[in-house]
């Protein structure tokens, strides 16, 4: 009985899941009955043939004729559920640069095609206004986000019970994907220019809490279970930054009002999300290393908007010039109040702890050289600004060793950019970035001996 009960709700499931975007109304009850199924399976230590989950046929061999014990019923589950999710988001990917609605449903139906017969999508007419596609769209996407909540408390119910553990890369990568659709979608909305409706936008911040609060909940989940000699995976560190992209596109895109519901989420969760980006390094500190840092190499390949916005902050507080747009995420406005908030938490947190405070400080000081590589010489002020003024007092020339290891790269950098530099507003800010690191750098280069003028 439980095993008709599960391959029927599988069905069901992969339908709601991969053709959400398809129907303004899909509910997510499968989905939520199928994912409780196979965790009371687990639980319950029932077994399904192997032959089942394979969709085969029974053969003679010993193999073929085995029981799999739980979890794989289980890891079955949630291969099929990812599976599921990346042909919707795939599809989802494939549609977002200008397709029209018709395209956008042919390449959601191309996507759900295999092992699956086809369901005509529901009509609201033959030819809809831009308006019409649009608020349709907006509907569907609140429908995907419950989807995707559901399954991501799917991942962390496994996580929290100490199933799978072997799995948590896969949830990271997941959790990860899923929040960077959001960002995608809400500036694309914007980009649209045309508002949600109050219900649809309230349902979305309404699950984004959650989403919000689950996904910081499998950081610390997989953080506890890992063991205390190896560092947090390198997607705990993008999905830190993800959560905290997700806040600043929030209120940048649907104002600070929504944003400020996901950082009432967010707040106990704060210190999980700093240790995230920040644990690899300590570790690697901690190892005698040297000081080559994945984390570094991330930031520099993936640049995180929150950095982008960060300095934007610091640069209105500085009252200059704001600057150059290198990212379409970047605000005309210096107002983030929210951001602000989240930032003072942010700071407060970090000098709690000097060697967490040591490894997201170079975070901040390699986005300031990925801004000299950009000649984005405003983000490189705004993030020293933060650096030499939040974390730092003026006066405080005792940095850790991770961001000296950093700032020998960076201020010899600067120099060089301030002689070739013709363009008069960006030698000013390059200026000033080298006023703020000055004492720092002549301190530990003439009395601590920490940094170096190096020969090119």
């Amino acid at each position: 009985m439980l095993e008709m009960s599960f391959f029927a709700l599988k069905i069901i499931s992969e339908v709601s899941i991969v053709q959400c975007m398809l129907f303004e109304y899909m509910d997510v009850s499968p989905i939520l009955a199928y994912t409780a199924l196979a965790l009371h399976m687990t639980l319950q230590n029932v077994t399904i043939h192997s032959t089942k989950l394979r969709g085969t046929k029974k053969n003679n061999s010993t193999d073929s004729l085995r029981s799999f014990q739980e979890p794989t019923v289980l890891e079955h589950a949630v291969e099929h559920v990812l599976n599921c999710v990346e042909k919707l988001l795939g599809a989802l990917d494939s549609g977002k640069h200008g397709k029209t609605p018709l395209e956008f449903e042919q390449a959601t139906h191309k996507a759900a095609s295999h092992g699956q017969q086809r369901r005509e999508p529901q009509t609201y007419g033959s030819s809809p206004s831009a308006s019409e596609s649009v608020k349709t769209e907006q509907k569907r996407l609140s429908i995907t986000v419950k989807m995707l909540t559901a399954i991501l408390k799917f991942m962390v119910d496994i996580t929290s019970m100490g199933l799978l553990s072997h799995c948590h890369v896969q949830f990271l990568k997941f959790t990860s994907r899923y929040v960077q659709y959001i960002i995608s979608s809400l500036r694309r909305q914007s980009h649209d220019q045309f508002q949600f409706k109050e219900e649809d936008l309230k349902n979305i911040i309404l699950c984004l809490k959650s989403s919000f609060t689950y996904a910081a909940k499998l950081v610390n989940l997989v953080h506890r279970d890992i063991s205390k000699t190896s560092p947090l995976p390198p997607e705990a560190f993008e999905l830190g930054n993800d959560l905290l992209d997700l806040i600043s596109s929030i209120e940048l895109y649907q104002g600070s009002g929504n944003a400020a519901r996901i950082v009432a989420a967010a707040k106990p969760w704060l210190p999980d999300l700093i240790l995230a980006l920040g644990s690899g390094d300590i570790l690697k500190k901690t190892r005698g290393e040297g000081t080559h840092f994945h984390a570094s190499d991330r930031i520099k390949l993936h640049f995180p908007s929150w950095l982008l916005i960060l300095a934007k902050i610091e640069l209105s507080e500085l009252n200059e010039v704001s600057p150059e747009k290198d990212d379409d995420q970047v605000p005309d406005s210096d107002e983030f109040p929210v951001s602000k908030k989240l930032l003072r938490m942010f700071v407060t947190l970090l000098k709690g702890n000097p060697n967490i405070l040591d490894s997201v400080g170079v975070i901040l000081l390699t986005g300031s050289l990925v801004g000299l590589e950009r000649k984005d010489f405003g983000l490189v002020l705004g993030l020293l600004h933060f650096v030499c003024t939040k974390l730092f007092r003026l006066d405080d020339r005792e940095w850790g060793d991770i961001m000296l290891a950093s700032l020998q790269d960076l201020y010899p950098q600067i120099e060089r950019e301030i002689e070739q530099q013709n363009n008069e507003d960006g030698r000013q800010k390059l200026q000033s970035s080298k006023e703020l690191l000055e004492p720092v750098w002549m301190h530990n280069m003439y009395e601590t001996g920490k940094v170096s003028m190096m020969e090119e």
